[in-house]
């Protein structure tokens, strides 16, 4: 998957970090790409990953390089 993201959001809570890309900036559109990366550093979990798309289930990588 490629799109051009109009849009990048940080978010953080306590240990817990996402990085949001839409390709729409303020859509609705549920049919509108996004990626969703996620981390979190409260649990050791050898550096693991999730990863949410609209064409995919959530899934978990591991490390990023």
């Amino acid at each position: 998957m490629q799109f051009h993201a109009e849009r990048v959001t940080v978010s953080v809570a306590c240990e817990y970090y996402q990085l949001l890309f839409e390709a729409e900036q303020d859509s609705d559109d549920p049919e509108s790409p996004y990626l969703i990366l996620q981390r979190q550093f409260e649990i050791e979990d050898s550096g693991r990953c999730s990863v949410e798309t609209l064409l995919r289930e959530v899934e978990e990588l591991g490390q990023p390089r």
